[in-house]
């Protein structure tokens, strides 16, 4: 067989990659609401503290992004800054003085939510999709900083999955440099490197797939196993199948089929249908006469219809006809070849 190059999603599908998330982004700060609690998790980056409830109060503080303190006090009235409006809160600072932070850049919770807290947060800014790479790099420090201390068995995994996605948002949005030895001079990064791989056709890093999957087989069984498999199987992958259809039918196998094989009624069974459909319509047919002479390239294709059609059989949506329609369009001209 004809060894195969590396393989790139392509934007639409990396769509899915940030599927879960929640909430948009409004110039440096993310939505999210102070009301509620008793303390407040700080969503925004260097939110500046004021001596009194309003823009014009002297800057006393600031606090920095996942920071918690205690709620004090609430402003009469909700004042509107950009596109936001909510409450002033005053807090209680770490130096112990107190200050008053514009709700819109921060989160309210009671005692003992702290964990879901966070998760809220990391969600949204995930969901926004920053292009700023600062933001990115923040989220990963955050997450890395709060892990440790995480003890819900069922937040833990969410933000473990997020953790990854937060590097891979900073190395997707970070300055490509364009060459294999301008790796991210990040000294956090450093002992990471043997976990990431070299994209040239993207020019940026990426991480392994096989994070994503090791941290799938350890909480497959968990609720976080749909997520996470979802997640996994449409992270990005180095390199572009150039149209090539057994290395087009590998991408179908390792995105759509492999997350539909765990979960056929799963929460992104639609969008694994979607995804396979998409990828099918990549290969073009008739197919090039030429694959008679490799016959472990037509075992490819043959193989991978093969799965489709098993697949196709356990799920239970109206979009198993389009990606059967073009199993048998592949298939009659696979069948021509041979």
């Amino acid at each position: 067989m004809r060894p195969l190059k590396h393989l790139k999603l392509p934007r639409a599908t990396l769509s899915g990659f940030f599927a879960l998330f929640l909430v948009a982004l409004t110039g440096t700060a993310f939505l999210a609401s102070a009301e509620g609690g008793n303390f407040l998790l700080i969503t925004g980056a260097s939110v500046r503290v004021r001596s009194t409830p309003a823009t014009s109060g002297a800057e006393v503080g600031k606090l920095r992004l996942g920071e918690v303190v205690e709620q004090r006090a609430k402003s009469a009235k909700k004042e509107k800054i950009g596109k936001m409006e909510d409450f002033w809160f005053q807090v209680r600072l770490p130096d112990g003085k107190d200050g008053w932070v514009f709700g819109g850049f921060a989160r309210g919770f009671a005692e003992g939510e702290k964990e879901d807290a966070y998760l809220k947060m990391v969600r949204e800014r995930i969901q926004a999709e920053s292009a700023n790479p600062n933001d990115w790099w923040e989220l990963w420090r955050l997450i890395e900083s709060i892990l440790p201390s995480v003890a819900s068995v069922e937040v833990r995994p969410y933000l473990e999955l997020a953790r990854l996605q937060a590097l891979q948002g900073f190395l997707n949005t970070r300055k490509r440099e364009g060459t294999m030895t301008d790796f991210p001079q990040e000294p956090e990064l450093q002992d990471l490197k043997t976990q990431m791989v070299y994209s040239e056709p993207a020019g940026q890093w990426m991480l392994e797939r096989s994070l994503y999957m090791d941290l799938y087989e350890r909480n497959r069984k968990k609720p976080a196993g749909d997520e996470i498999l979802w997640v996994a199987t449409n992270s990005p992958m180095p390199g572009e199948t150039e149209g090539f259809a057994p290395a087009v039918m590998q991408v179908v196998l390792s995105v759509g089929i492999r997350y539909l094989e765990d979960f056929p009624k799963g929460r992104h069974s639609e969008g694994a249908l979607k995804n396979i459909s998409e990828w099918l319509k990549i290969i073009q047919t008739p197919l090039d006469k030429d694959l008679k002479k490799y016959p472990d390239d037509l075992q490819v294709l043959k193989k991978g219809l093969e799965q489709i059609e098993a697949v196709m059989k356990t799920v239970s949506n109206p979009l198993v006809a389009d990606v059967l329609k073009e199993k048998e369009r592949i298939k009659t001209a696979l069948s021509e070849v041979e």
